[in-house]
């Protein structure tokens, strides 16, 4: 399915609904598991096709558009026998096939007179397209897909170096080259020909390059730099060319994934200096899909050794997945063939071990050749293959596997001829992220105001703690329970009365166990995950009230890679185990390290299945030490766009004062939530923190008083959840429409309640990254036949008060599935 086919077909026939170019308000949200179909497409730190994962086993072989004798184009036959040798191009895809090759990497540029897809600006030889064409065509046939690279930063084939001569500028050196990446008329040319190559049709599929799913992505440039020009070496120049390249190719092709190249080289990595092209935050580009890197440890500029080049690899993926939030592919690698054949292969596996231990999305070597062009080239029946087959054995099993995007139903393809059957959108009955929005089981925002209450420790007072707290106004309390490893374990029956106590007292309940506090083991971690997974019904039973704070300030040292690392195992335990409930994860650092949020808390909510995940900071001396400290540690964490709760703090601590009265007023401002710590029972050297002077909450400490009546306090600004305060609206009096779909063999209909207040309706799709509006009216039904099949990520939204309310539109959202 093409999305520029089902845009065209909804528009086109909806009845009452007009076309429209406005989109909903971007959200971040997981690309839809089948759209477009058979296309692969980066969803967090994963490659995904058709909802399934896709992992690379690849290789480069550049020179396959240089197969013929380059010179024959006088007649069409010519071309097709002589100008390429299509029996070349097949025998080098068989045997990449047959060594278990996925993806191949290839030159998609030459401005030479032998073999030049462009020897002056805009004139493309159409023998040389027709060449790839074939190229194209017989990866189709072989089952391999193909990275196409539009530009070479180094003089190969033309390059840069020839587009400045076309400009009259000089290239050759670093310097000289720079000037390219401000050149307007050399950006012109690169657009055009990457708008030619993309637009183009295949003369042997028919396919327009931009719909065939065979190509794997656009390689925007081979190896760029911004290299010794004296100014913005930091990036910027570079960082602007990609953005503006990345964005065009994307405007003209929004189906193919696009990546920048660069080889990853820096003193972060261990080897390299300064080259205007930072890994991070080039590769941060909103418009490039996944991050790359080039090892060759053994060239003299590297000199690493197997282990220490493990490590880089293990830095460049740590850094894609965790800062940038993409998936990494090593897209080149080798070492020299004469090393000795035991250290050729630990270097082999230096790369691709560790690809498969952290769960990289794949890696390419240098080069594939049927003939010996250096002491980096890899021939059919080299020794190194027969490793390299295990390796894509074990990529190839590990591809396949599905992502799970909470509030969406996938139709079953067998399903919709004539029986009419249908789908509908349906609602979880838990609390849901929406952007930096907690919302509870009813679809309103829910803001915590609350304390925490010590029940592993005084479990005999927790009853009338939880009704003290809620008679002074809190809307939740934090519970801390014991997994049985330093504390009497919190047994079930405990924990069904907890909760029940909870509700009576229309208290949001937050539970939480403490035994790994401060641990960096994650044998600790996974021991509260173990306690969870024993709790799994009565947490799903209770996932409108209760949210699951797996364990409290795991990560005591302040690493926020290893935070990262180890709260995503604990994620993936508490999902496979099939626990519903919204997690929250503390930062490290014993909860005051909220820079692990920053830095890598996006990439740990992307690996939650369920997207359901909210992180908290313990806001003492060194996280919320001063109003300043307590604004900018807020701010940052919510600019990943997930959201954040201040989990614990006081009004003092262990080594210095606690901006209290600034995160209560500060935590007002930005709808943020706070639990003030703890309700009473600290130890006598801790008691500054008790809340309470007695547990039925008479008496109030100081910070209690401060707490509840302060500016912004709980008194003033907490609100009950709504789970408690009404029933779950109706469809005719809810915000948002509820949408039905009728499958009949080719045919949709689509039908939504009215919603009061509404003077428009829209249907929208989710394509790149985004919602965008289809068609909007005042009707509340949709048909159109002869659709083609696929399955198609929609929404029905409704425009109250002269703007589209999309709340909670990722659980509203729901997939129809056209079969024929």
């Amino acid at each position: 399915m093409k999305q520029t086919k089902l845009k065209t077909l909804l528009v086109a026939a909806a009845y009452g609904l007009s076309a429209a170019c406005a989109g909903l308000p971007n959200e971040a949200l997981t690309v839809s598991a089948e759209t477009p179909r058979d296309f692969v497409y980066a969803d967090g730190t994963h490659f995904m096709c058709n909802g399934k994962t896709f992992y690379v086993s690849g290789c480069n072989s550049y020179d396959l558009f240089t197969l013929g004798d380059g010179s024959s184009d006088y007649s069409i036959d010519a071309i097709e026998n002589k100008y390429m040798y299509k029996s070349q191009i097949d025998e080098r895809m068989q045997q990449m096939a047959d060594n278990g090759v996925n993806v191949v990497r290839t030159w998609g540029f030459s401005n030479e007179s032998w073999h030049g897809f462009e020897q002056s600006p805009g004139q493309y030889n159409e023998a040389e397209f027709m060449l790839f064409d074939y190229i194209m065509y017989s990866a189709q046939e072989h089952g391999i897909r193909v990275i196409i690279t539009l530009e070479n930063y180094w003089e190969a084939y033309g390059g840069i170096d020839k587009k400045l001569s076309w400009a009259g500028l000089s290239g050759g050196s670093h310097q000289n080259r720079a000037v390219y990446f401000k050149s307007d008329i050399c950006k012109q040319w690169y657009k055009d020909y990457a708008e030619h190559f993309a637009e183009r049709r295949n003369y042997y599929t028919g396919e327009l390059y931009k719909e065939d799913p065979t190509i794997f992505a656009w390689d925007l440039m081979n190896e760029p730099r911004y290299q010794d020009a004296g100014e913005n070496t930091s990036g910027e120049t570079l960082r602007a060319w990609v953005d503006e390249m990345g964005s065009f190719i994307k405007s003209v092709d929004p189906n193919h994934m696009v990546y920048a190249g660069i080889e990853g080289h820096g003193t972060n990595y261990n080897f390299g200096g300064d080259e205007g092209n930072p890994y991070v935050y080039i590769q941060q580009s909103p418009y490039i899909d996944f991050c790359s890197a080039h090892p060759y440890p053994d060239e003299y500029w590297a000199s690493l050794s197997p282990d220490e080049n493990a490590e880089t690899m293990r830095k460049w993926i740590s850094d894609a997945h965790n800062k940038v939030g993409k998936p990494f592919l090593a897209t080149e690698f080798n070492v020299h063939s004469s090393l000795d054949s035991t250290t050729y292969e630990k270097y082999w596996r230096s790369v691709f071990d560790t690809i498969e231990q952290e769960d990289a999305a794949g890696g390419l070597f240098w080069e594939f050749n049927t003939r010996r062009l250096s002491e980096f080239t890899v021939m059919n029946g080299d020794p190194i293959l027969t490793y390299f087959k295990k390796h894509a054995k074990n990529m190839a099993a590990k591809s396949g596997g599905s992502v799970t995007e909470q509030g969406t139903t996938t139709t079953d393809p067998n399903e919709g001829s004539s029986s009419g059957s249908q789908t509908s959108a349906t609602v979880d009955g838990g609390f849901s992220v929406d952007s930096t929005t907690i919302r509870d089981a009813n679809g309103n925002p829910f803001v915590m105001r609350g304390v925490n209450i010590a029940h592993a420790w005084y479990a005999d007072k927790t009853e009338t703690s939880i009704k003290a707290a809620a008679k002074l106004g809190t809307n939740t309390v934090r519970i801390v329970c014991a997994d049985g490893q330093q504390w009497n374990k919190t047994s079930a029956s405990e924990l069904k009365d907890i909760i029940s106590v909870c509700k009576e007292n229309k208290q949001v309940c937050i539970l939480e166990v403490h035994d790994a506090t401060g641990s960096n083991s994650i044998s600790d971690l996974l021991k509260a995950c173990d306690y969870w997974k024993e709790m799994k019904d009565i947490l799903n039973e209770n996932r409108a009230y209760v949210i699951l704070n797996i364990a409290n300030e795991w990560a005591g040292e302040w690493n926020g890679s290893a935070w990262a690392s180890g709260n995503k195992q604990a994620i993936s335990a508490i999902r496979s185990a099939g626990i519903k409930n919204m997690i929250m994860i503390d930062s490290a650092g014993w909860g005051q390290y909220p820079a692990s949020i920053h830095d890598y808390g996006k990439s740990v909510f992307e690996s939650d299945p369920d997207k359901n995940t909210v992180f908290s900071i313990h806001m003492y001396e060194y996280a919320g030490g001063t109003s300043d400290m307590v604004r900018n540690n807020i701010d940052k964490s919510l600019a990943i766009g997930v959201p954040v709760v201040i989990g614990e703090f006081g009004g003092q601590h262990t080594n210095g004062d606690v901006a209290e009265e600034t995160i209560l007023s500060y935590c007002t401002e930005k709808n943020v939530g706070y639990l003030g710590w703890s309700w009473k029972g600290n130890n006598s050297d801790l008691a500054y923190l008790d809340i309470s002077n007695d547990w039925e909450g008479t008496s109030l400490t100081s910070f209690g008083k401060t707490l509840f009546g302060g500016n912004g306090g709980i008194s003033e600004t907490s609100k009950t959840c709504t789970v408690y305060t009404q029933t779950k609206p109706s469809d005719n009096t809810q915000k948002y429409p509820i949408a039905s779909a009728s499958v009949w063999g080719s045919t949709l209909k689509l039908t939504w309640n009215a919603v009061e207040g509404a003077d428009k309706y829209c249907i929208a799709y989710y394509s790149a990254g985004k919602w965008k509006i289809l068609a909007q009216g005042n009707v509340l039904t949709y048909t159109r036949t002869d659709i083609p099949a696929g399955t198609y990520k929609l929404v029905v939204g409704a425009k109250i008060n002269g703007e589209w309310d999309i709340s909670n539109i990722n659980k509203r959202a729901f997939t129809v599935t056209i079969s024929k």
